[in-house]
């Protein structure tokens, strides 16, 4: 039996304990039913904010405000992107609708927080681009796991998690080391690169569900052994080192990229990573940041994960720093 923890929705604060067999993976992971209820919700937004883009305007409408708070703060972005960013808006709050599931137990009447975590009971690793479901389910091939395409899967951008239940739960208090081990283990066997951003102990995951009757879905399973991620061997990681003060000269980032070695995303993050930077956002607008300045010392400084730019304070009145990565190793 693995212990998990069971959302009515994503916003609901309170988590009601389960206890899970194999069998009840399976059931509940293999059907996705078709949420045209949740679909419908949205559809009215969806509409007119098709309106707005083409020019539309409607009294007493939170949209229109929303949309010319952003027009305003932005207005270098066409219509049709400001209409992207509004529909994206619409179609996550429906999404947040639909009932999720945790891999961990939590204290006693807490709310869902990473503090809150006792123990983590299952390895996810929510894929959202960057590999293919026949190279995600490729690892860990002896174990039993289980996959199955999320809500907004589809053949040509495909979405889906690997849930595969842990023999010996894992303490909160080392979740992040554990976590950090088993991602460097899907880079090594299969090439999987593991978004940074989904590695904190209480993060839910939706049950499946489809969008509409046609929406492909898949589901697969295998039953071995409980796959034993042995914790308690893993080292701690070391203490970060202090921060030296950068000489590098503002203007030579522009003239100069190639004096910060930080060149490639995967050495940025790992940098993020070994430093324990904050990382947040997906794609190109990953960034790390909260991260002590050379300039002031403040946790101010920031850089993009995928970029080849240096990184800065976000102080620009006060302190003006801008440097390589290197001045934060």
């Amino acid at each position: 039996m693995v212990l998990v923890s069971l959302f009515a929705a994503a916003n609901a604060p309170v988590p009601t304990m389960s206890s899970w067999s194999l069998d009840d993976f399976a059931r509940n992971f293999s059907e996705a039913p078709v949420r045209r209820d949740l679909v419908e919700k949205a559809e009215v937004d969806l509409e007119t904010i098709r309106l707005l883009v083409q020019g539309e305007r409607f009294r007493d409408c939170r949209l229109t405000g929303a949309f010319r708070s952003i027009q305003g703060r932005r207005p270098d972005l066409k219509p049709e992107k400001v209409g992207d960013i509004l529909a994206d808006s619409v179609l996550r709050k429906v999404k947040a609708l639909l009932p999720a599931w945790s891999p961990a137990t939590y204290e006693p009447e807490a709310t869902r927080s990473a503090s809150a975590v006792q123990q983590v009971t299952a390895l996810v690793l929510d894929i959202d681009h960057g590999a293919t479901i026949d190279q995600v389910w490729s690892l860990w091939p002896r174990n039993t796991r289980f996959l199955y395409t999320s809500w907004n899967h589809s053949e040509q951008s495909p979405k889906f998690r690997l849930a595969v239940p842990l023999l010996d739960p894992v303490s909160s208090l080392a979740w992040d080391k554990t976590w950090r081990a088993a991602r460097f283990h899907a880079a090594a066997a299969a090439g999987v690169a593991i978004d940074a951003t989904c590695k904190n102990p209480d993060r839910i995951y939706f049950l499946p569900a489809r969008q509409w009757t046609g929406q492909p879905f898949e589901y697969r399973e295998y039953r071995g052994s409980l796959l034993d991620l042995r914790w308690r061997n893993i080292p701690d990681p070391a203490p970060p080192a202090p921060f030296r003060e950068s000489r590098a000269r503002p203007e030579d980032a522009e003239h100069h990229p190639r004096k910060d070695r930080y060149n490639d995303a995967v050495e940025r993050l790992a940098l993020a990573e070994s430093r324990r930077f904050r990382v947040t956002g997906e794609g190109m607008r990953a960034a790390a940041h909260r991260i002590p300045c050379p300039g002031c010392g403040r946790h101010s400084a920031l850089y993009h994960i995928e970029s080849k730019g240096w990184a800065w304070c976000h102080h620009l009145n006060s302190c003006t720093w801008r440097g390589p990565l290197t001045a934060l190793e």
